[in-house]
């Protein structure tokens, strides 16, 4: 039996959950098979950080929510993102067009339930 990478794995349970109410996903993707990528991932902040949101998911665990914002902002939307507003005051954050604020709690809800996700906790 093969087993799919965690990532790929990841961006199925998010093509799955999160892809469908999500207003920027790409006319038409709804009849696709989840095995297949979408036209709007590669401009998606979701698909573009899953390695880190899936570390974050790993490492932050409990139901505190706030953890994960302040996670996500420092880690992804102050260091990595590409928007020029990016970080604090970005403006798809605080308008919630940014699929990644909109749907963050959700998208770490939807990837702790992994059980591969032991695979991106740090050893100490």
């Amino acid at each position: 039996m093969q087993h799919l990478p965690k990532t790929e794995v990841a961006r199925r349970i998010v093509r799955e959950k999160i892809c469908p109410n999500c207003d920027q996903r790409a006319p038409g993707s709804d009849g696709l098979p989840l095995s297949v990528a979408r036209s709007c991932e590669a401009a998606c902040p979701v698909f573009r950080h899953i390695d880190e949101l899936l570390r974050i998911a790993a490492n932050d665990g409990g139901p505190r929510l706030e953890r994960y914002e302040l996670r996500i902002l420092d880690r992804i939307c102050n260091r990595a993102c590409t928007e020029p507003t990016h970080g604090d005051y970005c403006l798809k954050a605080l308008n919630v067009t940014c699929p990644l604020a909109r749907f963050m709690g959700q998208i770490i809800a939807e990837l702790q339930r992994l059980p591969e996700l032991e695979e991106f906790k740090p050893t100490h």
